[in-house]
């Protein structure tokens, strides 16, 4: 019963470190493939393209709609349309930029909706479209962004750490009870038990998903533009810096200080309510 139950441990854990390393190299890979062959490359990239790569695609879509009289914004932290009409024209650069209308479009359609009209949270809602997703995808062929299927891979592989601590675990107890078991073949669990090891540390310092989603040649295209931009404030900057490129006094940047204001305001709120009770702060 012995041999049996040390020779499930060892073989049962083996499998389960096999897959691991499997399933990480196949995501590491793939994460990283299209940015390694984008190195060294040079890109023309519309302003929107540019936008969603520094994380300025809602910031810019509401700032043109606003430059356009399609929106309004409030000291109180909200925008409303000023027409029940559609989206209006693109004010972007170049024929890639026509998609500017379809985050206009999902601008539009939130504002008309039943939801809050709060603007931090309709930067979000366009940021996180499935419009913006589609973008990203595009961008992530070129290697520009990472692949947010991929990314949503090596996250997987990155939960499982704690399975793959334990898988370890019942290795080395296998490998210390197999000469008990087996003896005189000793050597066996060794070959089984140091492979793995070197997998599990490998997979410990590969798997830790990217915290942004430009890639580096995304990040050099990005200083480039910057570089490149005068160093001066209005609506043709924010694809690059976001709202802070709007003059201080600006109706978009007095209508987000409050929007900010409102939302740590109701995060305190919510969070004396949830200490109700409890004591929270004694």
């Amino acid at each position: 019963m012995r041999m049996l139950l040390v020779l499930v441990l060892l073989l049962g854990a083996g499998t389960v470190t096999a897959v691991s390393t499997v399933r990480c190299r196949r995501a590491v890979r793939g994460l990283y493939r299209a940015e390694r062959l984008a190195a060294g490359r040079e890109f023309d990239l519309t302003r929107t393209e540019l936008a969603y790569l520094a994380g300025n695609l809602g910031a810019m879509t509401v700032t043109t709609m606003h430059e356009g009289g399609r929106l309004v914004a409030t000291r109180s932290g909200d925008v409303t349309l000023t027409t029940p009409a559609a989206a209006g024209t693109w004010a972007g650069t170049g024929a890639g930029d026509r998609a500017g209308n379809d985050f206009e479009e999902v601008a539009v359609g939130w504002l008309r909706s039943a939801h809050p009209n709060d603007l931090r949270l309709l930067l979000r809602v366009v940021d996180t479209s499935p419009e913006a997703k589609a973008l990203r995808a595009r961008l992530a062929v070129q290697g520009l962004a990472y692949d947010e299927e991929l990314v949503e891979r090596v996250r997987w592989v990155d939960q499982r750490k704690a399975r793959l601590a334990g898988a370890l675990a019942a290795m080395l107890v296998a490998a210390l009870e197999w000469p008990r078991a087996f003896p005189g073949l000793w050597p066996i669990p060794l070959a089984v038990l140091l492979p793995s090891l070197a997998a599990a540390f490998w997979i410990t310092c590969v798997s830790t998903p990217p915290l942004r989603t430009t890639t580096g040649p995304g990040e050099r295209v990005l200083k480039a533009a910057l570089a490149a931009e005068p160093r001066r404030r209005g609506t043709a900057a924010v694809a690059l810096r976001g709202l802070t490129a709007l003059p201080a006094d600006h109706d978009l940047r007095t209508c987000a200080a409050a929007s900010d204001k409102r939302s740590r305001e109701a995060r305190r709120q919510e969070y004396f309510n949830s200490c109700s009770g409890y004591g929270c702060g004694e």
